[in-house]
């Protein structure tokens, strides 16, 4: 979906009206689950887990920041200043 300059101002909160249906269930309240019933094991392979896919959306974030810059830099500059 394209941003617009609707999308990108900022919500006043003292006029601002939510548009959610809120006779959806709650899934975050009914899938809890006590702390007591987890096991050490289970949270260090969760931690692993979110360092993992953290590293890996932090590196998928830089190779288009450098991707994006490059094309930029061969688009942008004249054909005899490109590097062979």
């Amino acid at each position: 979906m394209p941003m617009t300059e609707h999308d990108s101002t900022p919500l006043n909160f003292n006029t601002f009206v939510p548009s959610h249906d809120p006779t959806l269930p709650n899934l975050a309240a009914t899938d809890t689950q006590n702390p007591v019933d987890i096991s050490k094991d289970e949270v260090f392979r969760n931690a692993l887990n979110a360092m993992y896919w953290a590293g890996y959306w932090t590196a998928v974030y830089h190779v288009r920041v450098s991707l994006s810059f490059a094309l930029r830099w061969l688009i942008g500059s004249p054909v005899s200043q490109r590097r062979r």
